[in-house]
Formats: structure tokens, sequence, C-alpha cells
């Protein structure tokens, strides 16, 4: 009988030995399918005995601790600048400009965008008031962002610290540790590469190469195309309706370790500064690419043989800095951020084949926890590649391409890309570049009467855009805590004449021009005439079957119609051919249960756009919804998009 006991509890201990076993084997398979990437296996199989450079992107941290920071820190209610229509219920009535409030300025009647608009005639409120207001306004939502970026910078720092302190045995060197962003990239031998994709904060491990950066500029001697020698202070570009970028602060990152001139004619009274590089200081030197890019964005207005020359955001603070590759543009963004900088334009990037590549995971990653609004160069095409660079492959920034316009005398009827401009996106990314802006043959001044030539490419395409997005955070401030919703104004504002009245099917952007050529007092009008609204679906809720109407209309036949919805990519996740979070917009005629005129269905995008000319008059709907999610229960991760809208 014992010898029976003690043989069943030898046959018990295998049995447990070899679930045990099996057990373990099967979560290292899973976790090496999901968390290792193919790449990185096939690095490790032929370096063995070797440190490789790995990036290791972790899962979302809870960030709900910031809000309640926030409120019981600080008395901020986060929804109110995330919200238009609680901002300036809640808030904007209690801002004080002269020792006393905003509401009894003016005196009782009812505080509204249009009321306070540097653009409106008809304002019962005088320019200087609204001026005031304007700063007011301006100076509450920047503070908000400081406490904001403090606190978020505090949770997510601290979590990437202890992941690394808890597993500092598993790192040969830390590469890169950032505080706003949720990975670490660092050498690590080939067996803790399988170590630490055992942990439960990892979510994947990227093979790490630190991409050099070149600036996406040539010269102008090679180029057949041209802008016909305009000024880009005309109206047709950047007017901007009175707004100069006055209160918001633009930071500026230039490859190969260069900077401004600051004795260069159109910068001698800007509002500049350069701000140390991440590298060492010796190789910095001063160039022509930055300065003209700074220039760009921030040159002072000057009027030559009738036509006005300067950058849209002269009234701006600028800061610039060099940079040479991937980790210093990473420091250089955080850096930044820490300064309290609301948008940064990069003109450059590289090429580095396809897919949803590291560097655009982790630019992403940091812009949607800093809110910073990301301004890149698309690239310019290199030996016939057309492919758009990266960082312009980022989902979160806004990449720009290098306009080609007719004008002058003749009628502006298309807009095309530049032969010099890449465009070619990957599948997971259809929606790049965002934007076009001018990038060819354009000239500035370098006396008070003489005008040269700058060159051509997505270098002087991007700052433009740059100096039209401070111009919208200036005019609607909330756009300086939501970059999501100033590249919606930018995608929507946006010239479309090369579309031609035809329709824009299931969420597909033009195939070579974005959405097409920015328009600053487009923009600036889908911000400020209540032609938008904010949504928010909630990680608790499930996925509605049935379209939300969000907004209705009456439009006759001939006339035309743009809807654009953005949304940020939130969740620290791998893409491959499309995006977890899919939201669509449609536009119904008659009634919400009717079918749909025409939709955007495209799963791949996190910008959707809609542009048709109605056919029919009557009554429409504009409906949205969220058609597939990756979302987390817990309520992290609730999904925030912007829809703005215009006729013409």
């Amino acid at each position: 009988m014992k010898t029976s006991k003690l043989i069943m509890s030898y046959l018990l201990a295998l049995i447990v030995l070899l679930l045990s076993v099996t057990s373990t084997f099967a979560v290292d398979v899973v976790d090496i399918d999901n968390k290792i990437s193919e790449e990185l296996l096939d690095i490790i199989s032929t370096n063995k005995n070797d440190t490789i450079s790995v990036c290791i992107y972790l899962n979302n941290c809870d960030k709900n601790i910031v809000n309640k920071r926030l409120n019981e820190k600080y008395k901020y209610n986060v929804e109110a600048y995330e919200n238009k229509r609680v901002y300036y219920n809640e808030v904007v009535p209690n801002i004080i400009i002269d020792n006393k409030t905003i509401a009894v300025t003016v005196e009782g009647e009812k505080i509204t965008p249009q009321i306070l608009s540097l653009d409106n005639s008809n304002s019962s409120l005088d320019i200087e008031t609204r001026m005031k207001i304007n700063r007011a306004m301006t100076e509450d939502v920047n503070k908000f962002l400081r406490c904001y970026r403090e606190e978020i910078s505090s949770v997510v720092g601290t979590y990437v610290s202890d992941f690394v302190e808890n597993n500092i045995e598993l790192f040969a060197k830390i590469i890169f540790q950032p505080k706003y962003g949720e990975f670490v990239i660092a050498e690590v031998s080939a067996q803790n590469v399988y170590n630490l994709s055992k942990l439960s904060e990892v979510c994947r491990i990227d093979y790490f190469e630190n991409v050099e950066y070149q600036n996406c500029s040539w010269n102008a001697n090679s180029v057949v195309q041209s802008d016909d020698n305009i000024g880009l202070g005309s109206n047709l570009y950047n007017d901007g309706t009175g707004y100069d970028g006055t209160g918001i602060k633009i930071g500026v990152i230039e490859a190969e370790y260069s900077r401004y001139d600051e004795t260069n004619y159109n910068l001698l009274d800007a509002n500049i500064s350069y701000v140390d590089a991440p590298a060492v200081s010796e190789r910095i030197i001063k160039a022509y690419h930055p300065t003209k890019v700074c220039s760009l964005i921030c040159g002072r207005k000057t009027i030559i043989d009738g036509k006005t020359y300067g950058g849209a955001a002269a009234g701006a603070t600028v800061y610039q800095t060099g940079i040479d590759n991937l980790v210093e543009l990473l420091s250089a963004i955080e850096k930044f951020s820490s300064m309290g900088v609301n948008v940064i334009n990069f003109s450059g990037g590289e090429q580095t084949g396809t897919g949803y590549d590291y560097d655009a995971q982790c630019v992403d990653n940091i812009l949607h926890n800093t809110r910073v609004s990301f301004v890149v160069s698309a690239g310019n095409n290199d030996n016939g590649i057309t492919d758009v660079h990266t960082p312009g492959k980022s989902y979160n920034a806004i990449t720009v391409g290098n306009a080609i316009t007719k004008l002058g005398n003749e009628a502006r009827d298309f807009i095309t890309v530049a032969v010099a401009s890449s465009y070619e996106e990957d599948s997971y990314c259809a929606n790049k570049p965002d934007v076009v802006a001018p990038g060819t043959y354009i000239y500035w001044p370098v006396s008070e009467s003489e005008v040269f030539l700058l060159g051509h490419g997505t270098s002087y395409s991007a700052p433009i855009v740059t100096a039209v997005v401070a111009q919208i955070m200036q005019s609607d401030c909330l756009a300086i805590f939501n970059p999501n919703a100033a590249k919606n104004y930018i995608i929507c504002g946006s010239s479309n004449e090369n579309i031609d009245g035809t329709t824009v099917s299931y969420g597909e952007l033009m195939d070579e021009s974005g959405a097409g050529l920015v328009n600053a007092v487009r923009s600036y009008e889908c911000s400020n005439y209540g032609t938008e609204y904010y949504g928010v679906y909630s990680a608790s809720q499930t996925a509605p079957t049935e379209y939300k109407t969000v907004a209705t209309y009456n439009l006759k036949k001939g006339e035309s119609i743009r809807v654009a919805l953005t949304f940020e990519k939130e969740e620290n996740i791998l893409l491959y051919e499309e995006y977890g979070n899919n939201i669509d917009i449609r536009l119904v005629r008659d009634n919400p249960y009717s079918t749909y005129c025409v939709a955007s269905e495209s799963t791949n995008n996190n910008v959707e756009l809609i542009d048709t000319k109605i056919q029919t008059t009557g009554n429409y709907c504009l409906q949205v919804r969220l058609t597939s999610s990756m979302l987390d229960p817990s309520g992290n991760s609730d999904l925030h998009y912007w829809i703005s809208w215009r006729t013409y």
C-alpha cells in the first residue's frame, strides 16, 4: 500500500512538472510571437553573443491620476480645456483682465468665439478689448498646459523610471529614457530580449537603429516648375485675418546640427533665440537652411514692388535647436515641451522603407502625452523614390508636401504635388502627406528692395503650415492643448480646387496632395464660426452599431461641403495594415435613417474626409460611428475626436 501511494506521489509530481514545463514553454512562444518583432528575431539568431540595440514599448500607464491631480492641486476641470462649449461657459467668464473678469468686461453679453474674433467688424467690443481678451485666454490655456505637462511627465516619467530600476540587471546600456514617452531605448543581450518580453509591462520589442536625419531642401537651379514669384504674405496663403501667432511658442528643430544666422536681414527684429542642442555645442554651425526655415515662420513683414513678404507667425516666440539623429530628435521634442512650446517644426527626415517604424511610433507616443503639435516635411524624392520620409509617417504629425500652384493671371484651377516632393504612403497610414504648401521657387527679402530665391523642397513647405498652426492657436486657444483640433482645422480648411467637384469616398484623401493646399483663412473660419464638433468615445462603452447625428444642414443643389474628422493615435500598439481605432463619417439626406449620400469608411486612417457637391436641395445629417476599437475597458483610453466642416 505504501509503495502504491509512493508511486502515485511520484506520478503526480511528474504530471505537475510536465504541466509546469509545458506552461512555461507556451508562455515563451506567445511572448515571442506577440512581443518580439520578426526583424529582431532574425538579428538575435545571428548575434546571440552580442548586445543589441532595441526599443522596448511599454503598456500605457494609468493616466487617470493626471486629471485627478489637476483638479485637486490646481482646481482645473480638464474637460473644459478639451470642449469649447464647456470652456466658454465655465472658464472664460472668470478670466481676469484689467482687474476684472471677462464677464464684467463684456457687460453681460454672451461670450462667444464670434464676439471675441479679431476679424469680426460687427463685434460689440472694440478691437483693443478683444486683443486683451485674446491674450488672456491664450495665457490661461498655456498655464493649464504647463501644469498638465508637469503632471504627465511625473506620472509617465516615474512609470518608466520604475520599470528601468526594477529590471536594471537586464540592460547593458540605457540609450534613451523618456519622461513623456512609454518606451525605453537600450542595449541588451539576446537572452535578455527574451527575459524582457516576459514582463507584464512590455507590449513589444523592436530592433533599434539610430536613424540620422537630413534637411529636406534642394537647390533651385534644378527646378522646372515655379510658384510665379509670389510673396507668402499674400491673402491666398497666410493673411490670417489679423493673427500673427502672438502668445504662441514655436520650436524649430533642424537636422545636421545647424542653427540660424541672426544677422540675416529678415531675422534682425524677430523674436527668436537658439537653444542648446542635445549634441556637443562645438558641432553647431550657422547655416542657410535653418535661417530660411525660421524666416518663413517669423521673418519681418516687408513690401517690395507691391508684394508683401514675411512670416505668418511674426508675433510668436521662436526657439531653434539642432539635432542629428532620432534619439536627439526625441530629446529635443521633450525639451521644447518642457519649455512650454506649442508647435514644433521639423524640416527633415530620412527614407527608411515601409512600415510603422520605431521612430514614428516613439514620436507618436511623445506627441500624444505632451499635447504638442508637430509639423514635419514629407521629404524630397531621391532617385525616383517618392515614399514619405520618417518621422513624417507618424500618425499624430501634420505631414506637409510641396505644392505646385497655377497662379498669376490664369485661373487657379488645379493643385498638384511638386515632382521633387515625396507623397507615397504605407498601407497602414493612407493619409500622408496631410496637406501641401508652397515649396518651389519661394522668394524672400534680403534687403529693403531686393528679394532672393530660397530654393525648393518640403523643408520650406512645412514652416508655412507651422506658422498657420500658430495663427490658429492664437485665434482658438483650445487648439493649444488639443493638437488634434489644430490638425483638423488645417485639413478642413485646405483648398480643394484640384478635387474639381468630385466625391471623395471611403475616407481616401487625394493620392498626392493630401487634403489640398493649406489656407489660413479657411482654417480660421472652421475654428471660429460654430462649424465644429468635439466628441469622446468612452473606453467603457461598447462600439455603437448606429450612427450618431452630430450636425444638420440645409444644403442647396450645386453647393459643396467638406467635412474633416481627426483623432489621435493613443495606444502604444503596433500597426500593420490598419489602425485598431476607426471612426467613420457619412452624409445622409432627408432623415437620419436614410441611405447615405457619401461616406468615409476607411479602416486605416485617423483622418477622415468627405468632400462632395450636393446634387439635390434638402436637409442633410452628418453622422459618425466608431466601427472598430482597441480602447482599454478600464477607461484609460477614451477616444477624443474632432469634426469641422465648411460649405463653399
